[in-house]
């Protein structure tokens, strides 16, 4: 008879080095055909060492555990989102500024926007964009960032140029009263 290997899910066991104790399992199950996981383990301390291992489960019980692995978690998170403002626009520009809080857990070291990446000094509050269509509509974010990596970003503002215009970003509609 063929043995048919099949897994439902994974244990994944952590514990704070050096000598935490015994490993505390978080379970992670799979969908049936589902061939990786993954895993975030949450509420783990600042600046501190763990071993990591993993084990697969079915219904006939635990495999082996993996080769334990060892990381240290980050000082610092991420830094938190900044509250982005319209200062003033014109035809081709927009004034933006905005509150970025930077503290020891959460420092800032820069900012970026999303899809015409423009990276700042965390020194800089206010910025403006320049060269922009006459009566284009704009979304603009503004994401903080450190060496951990990308904070959230900002709320989007929806932001037209003033005039009018024919933008990439712009639409026009004709309407046909005649049918």
């Amino acid at each position: 008879m063929e043995q048919v290997s099949y897994v439902d899910g994974y244990y994944v066991g952590y514990r704070e080095l050096p000598g935490g104790g015994p490993y505390v399992y978080k379970t992670v199950n799979i969908k049936q055909g589902q061939t990786d996981a993954n895993y975030t383990l949450v509420g783990l301390k600042r600046g501190t060492q763990y071993s990591i291992v993993v084990q697969a489960f079915n219904s006939e019980g635990a495999g082996p555990p993996s080769d334990e692995i060892i990381v240290q978690t980050s000082t610092i998170d991420p830094p938190s989102a900044p509250v982005l403002n319209v200062v003033d626009t014109t035809a081709t520009s927009i004034s933006l500024s905005w509150d970025a809080k930077s503290t020891n857990e959460r420092p800032i070291t820069g900012n970026s926007g999303q899809w015409h990446e423009s990276r700042l000094p965390a020194s800089r509050q206010s910025f403006i964009l320049e060269n922009l269509q006459c009566g284009t509509s704009y979304q603009i974010m503004l994401t903080a960032l450190n060496s951990v990596g990308h904070g959230e970003p900002s709320e989007i503002q929806q932001i037209t140029t003033n005039g009018r215009g024919k933008g990439i970003n712009s639409f026009e509609a004709n309407i046909n009263p005649k049918g």
